[in-house]
Order: structure tokens, then C-alpha cells, then sequence
């Protein structure tokens, strides 16, 4: 359900941006083709891990995220 909210919008926002000249194509498309292949590990971990394990590896990678942006990588 929350794909088919999101998608129209991501739609409407990537011909917008397209449009302005402003999408790196090479960049967008490994990702998601990245995104893509790493769709089945998502689910086999989610399915192998408890749940209180999934939250501490997302807190992580959450945490992680912030430290890189604050260090502008």
C-alpha cells in the first residue's frame, strides 16, 4: 500500500526533474538496479532474523547514514 501512495508522486517528481535537466541517469539507474537485486536479501533477512535483531541493524544503518552525511561523503 505504501508503494502505491508513494509511487504517483516519485512519477511526477522524476519528469519534473528530468524535465529541468537536473536526474544523473547513470547514477539513478545502478540503484535501482541495485535496489532491485537487493530486494530478496531484504526479505530473506527479515524472515531469518528476530524482529529485535531488524531493529538494531536498522538503528545502525540509520546512525551510520547520519555520521556519513554530517561528514559530507
Amino acid at each position: 500500500m505504501a508503494l502505491a501512495m508513494i509511487a504517483p508522486g516519485a512519477v511526477v517528481a522524476l519528469a519534473v526533474y528530468a524535465h529541468a535537466g537536473a536526474v544523473d541517469w547513470p547514477m539513478g539507474l545502478a540503484m535501482a538496479i541495485g535496489g532491485l537485486a537487493a530486494v530478496p536479501l531484504g526479505v530473506a533477512a527479515a524472515h531469518a532474523l528476530p524482529a529485535a535483531k531488524l531493529k538494531l541493524l536498522f538503528c545502525g544503518f540509520l546512525v551510520l547514514s547520519a555520521a556519513m552525511i554530517i561528514a559530507g561523503h
